[in-house]
C-alpha cells in the first residue's frame, strides 16, 4: 500500500523490516497474497536475512500458488515418469498427496479426490505430422537422401 500511495519513507521502513525479519515476513499469511511484481522485488534483494533453501521451500511455493491453483493442475493426466521426474522436485505436494498419486498411477487407487483427471481439450491426444514430400527419400542436387 505504501508503494501504491507513493509514501517513500514508509516504503523504505517496510523494506528494512522485511530485510531484518525476512523469515517471519515470508511465513506470514499476507505474504501468500502479494502481487507477483512485489514477490519478485522481495526475492531479488541482496539484504534479505534468510537462507535460500528456506526461501524456495515447497510449503512457501504452495502457499503462494494457493490451494485452488494446486488443485487445478491435472497431475492425474501426467505419465508416472513425468510426475516422478518433474513434480517431485518442485516440492509443492504434501507427502500424503504424493503417496496417493503413486497409488493412482499403479492402479491401486481408482479415483483421486480433489484433482481433475480430465485431459485439457487444447492438448491433442496424438501428434500428427505433415510432410512436404511424398516419400521418405529426398533428392538434393542429384543425391538421394533418406
Amino acid at each position: 500500500m505504501a508503494e501504491k500511495y507513493e509514501e517513500k519513507n514508509l516504503v523504505d521502513r517496510c523494506w528494512k523490516v522485511i530485510d531484518k525479519q525476512t523469515e517471519a515476513a515470508v511465513k506470514s499469511d499476507a505474504f501468500a497474497t502479494i502481487e507477483s511484481s512485489l514477490l519478485e522485488a522481495v526475492v531479488v534483494r541482496d539484504t534479505l536475512t534468510i537462507k535460500e533453501v528456506d526461501l524456495v521451500n515447497g510449503k512457501l511455493k504452495r502457499r503462494i500458488l494457493g490451494e485452488e491453483t494446486i488443485k487445478a493442475i491435472r497431475f492425474p493426466v501426467m505419465k508416472q515418469e513425468e510426475f516422478a521426474a518433474v513434480v517431485l522436485d518442485k516440492s509443492i505436494l504434501t507427502k500424503d498427496e504424493i503417496v496417493t498419486f503413486f497409488q493412482f498411477f499403479s492402479s491401486t487407487l481408482a479415483t483421486l479426490v480433489g484433482f481433475s483427471n480430465i485431459t485439457r481439450s487444447g492438448i491433442p491426444g496424438d501428434i500428427c505430422r505433415c510432410g512436404r514430400f511424398t516419400s521418405d527419400s529426398v533428392s538434393i542436387s542429384g543425391k538421394t537422401i533418406g
